[in-house]
């Protein structure tokens, strides 16, 4: 059995460089496992559409 996460995207990410934009990423964590999405690159409203899978104990 396994859970399936979907992250859609963000928007107005806060920008907290003092030159240039973020480069904003998602991080999930479940029952001590990890899992990152893509980095965008000086995008404040990214769009990830990235589904990532944890298996359940």
């Amino acid at each position: 059995m396994s859970l399936e996460v979907s992250v859609i995207g963000a928007t107005n990410v806060p920008n907290p460089e003092t030159f240039g934009k973020s480069d904003p990423y998602a991080v999930l964590e479940f029952q001590g496992f990890r899992k990152k999405t893509e980095v965008k690159k000086g995008d404040l409203n990214p769009k990830w559409n990235e589904t990532f899978e944890f298996q359940l104990a």
